[in-house]
């Protein structure tokens, strides 16, 4: 058995994957997209995902919304990168600076398109709050969210942003017909943390837990540097004693999965629940 668990959930684009068996997690942009969009120019021989036991994976099966953060084991015959989720199965190229329209207006498409026959957005495109789009993607069977998101690595090089400033991953609804992601930069004395433009500079913090730390009684969400996560209840029972996530469990084999921020970036810490756990939380 060969076990892989990564805190790193980078984009499916900037995956390089080697010639043979590589672990991959489901990113929320390959969310609504088959292994065939998203092969890039990889030779894909084999595929496989876990639920309580590895099964095949058709290369043609749209991944559905509740895959997200799932491990996938996949062979290939060659060097090779994917490419992220969009309406053609590509990434828009970034335009050139200088070039009017997005670059200009701090704006660019990240290339991330679906075409929906629902999409509401909470914070009505504004980048100055924490906003959660709930879709219905033409191309998946089931409902989908995105939270808005910072970005300090990719989007910020193009748009010109330093690293501690970041930008805002914006998802946007055009009515009802188009769920859309944009990187935005934030305002001259704005900065983007926890997926919001937010007055300050560069000296604050950039991870952040909502509930404030190592507080096993209370569900929180981290968002961090490169990586984040939501606290859940941990089964150790489940999968032949491998342990498994559950929304309730109780007795000896029952932990949380505690999420906090570390050096900037989240770390998780699997924590007893003495009384139980339910919804993330210690009773």
């Amino acid at each position: 058995m060969i076990q892989y668990q990564t805190d790193d959930m980078i984009p499916t684009s900037q995956r390089n994957l080697k010639s043979g068996w590589n672990f991959i997690s489901v990113t929320q942009g390959a969310l609504g997209n088959s292994l065939n969009d998203l092969k890039g120019n990889c030779d894909i021989q084999k595929a496989y995902y876990y639920f309580k036991e590895y099964k095949d994976l058709d290369l043609n099966m749209k991944l559905p919304s509740d895959m997200a953060s799932h491990g996938l084991l996949i062979k290939v015959g060659n060097n090779c990168s994917f490419v992220d989720g969009s309406s053609d199965g590509g990434i828009s190229p970034p335009k050139l600076p200088g070039n009017s329209g997005a670059a200009t207006s701090g704006t660019r498409e990240t290339g991330y398109v679906e075409e929906t026959t629902k999409c509401e957005d909470s914070d009505e495109n504004n980048k100055n709050i924490l906003g959660i789009i709930s879709y219905h993607s033409n191309r998946s069977l089931y409902d989908n969210t995105f939270t808005d998101e910072c970005d300090y690595t990719y989007w910020n090089e193009m748009m010109g942003v330093s690293y501690r400033v970041g930008v805002v991953k914006e998802g946007i609804c055009e009515g009802n017909s188009v769920f859309k992601i944009l990187a935005i930069k934030c305002d001259e004395g704005y900065v983007c943390r926890n997926g919001a433009c937010i007055q300050g500079d560069s000296s604050l913090a950039i991870c952040s837990d909502s509930d404030g730390g190592r507080v096993v009684s209370q569900k929180g969400k981290v968002s961090g540097d490169r990586s984040g996560g939501e606290d859940y209840c941990f089964d150790k029972s489940f999968n032949g004693g491998q342990g498994g996530s559950t929304s309730t469990c109780s007795g000896s084999n029952c932990f949380v999965y505690e999420f906090t921020c570390a050096n900037e970036d989240s770390a998780a810490e699997l924590i007893a629940c003495p009384n139980g756990c339910n919804n993330g939380a210690c009773n």
